[in-house]
């Protein structure tokens, strides 16, 4: 993550030099130099009238400030375009056909789409059950092992998850039943939002 952050100021740093010099220059300049990567709360209640899972998670495009003016471009958050896909780094069906990042794939087929909605309400079903299970976890657990991770077996009797288990249900609310890539270790790094939930 650390890494990943590091690279992510380098680019906004030369983005932010390709500003012509004054006012608005300075304003990102200043942005950048206090920036960290966001992190997605998904536990926490969402403002009236807004879904649980963001908008700039789940619009296909998003409107921007360039150097040359404002713009309307492809949402990087949305999904990861592989450019071009090299199948033979995913080694099983159907992830070594899709040419992007899917959450709730319509489908195994190549042609398949995600299904932004069932995403959006499979975390917003979720939300209270995961924010209890968190409270509980501080509240309730006494012993860091159980509480960390699910390897511990929970003999704390006061532990009936774990924040492990708990991380791992976001993954899985987010990728879908039908196997998005958020679902599966090997594949999850790809889809924009792993970053988000993981800082």
């Amino acid at each position: 993550m650390a890494l990943f952050e590091q690279q992510f100021h380098s680019v906004m740093l030369n983005v932010v030099q390709q500003f012509p010099a004054g006012k608005k220059r300075n304003k990102y300049a200043k942005a950048a130099s206090t920036f960290r990567v966001p992190y997605w709360d998904w536990a926490i209640a969402p403002p009236a009238g807004k879904p649980t899972l963001p908008l700039v998670l789940t619009q296909s495009t998003i409107s921007v400030t360039s150097p040359s003016g404002p713009q309307t471009i492809a949402n990087p958050l949305f999904r990861y375009q592989f450019a071009p896909l090299d199948s033979a780094n995913f080694y099983y069906a159907p992830w070594n056909a899709w040419q992007v990042t899917l959450r709730w794939p319509t489908s195994e087929d190549p042609s398949a789409t995600s299904q932004q909605n069932l995403a959006q309400a499979a975390v917003e079903n979720g939300r209270l059950n995961l924010r209890d299970n968190v409270y509980n976890l501080f509240t309730q657990c006494s012993q860091y092992a159980e509480f960390s991770n699910d390897a511990s077996g929970n003999s704390d009797a006061g532990c009936h998850t774990s924040l492990e288990a708990i991380h791992d249900q976001i993954h899985s609310l987010v990728g879908g039943n039908n196997d998005g890539h958020m679902t599966y270790l090997w594949y999850a790094a790809f889809d924009p939002i792993f970053w988000l939930h993981h800082a």
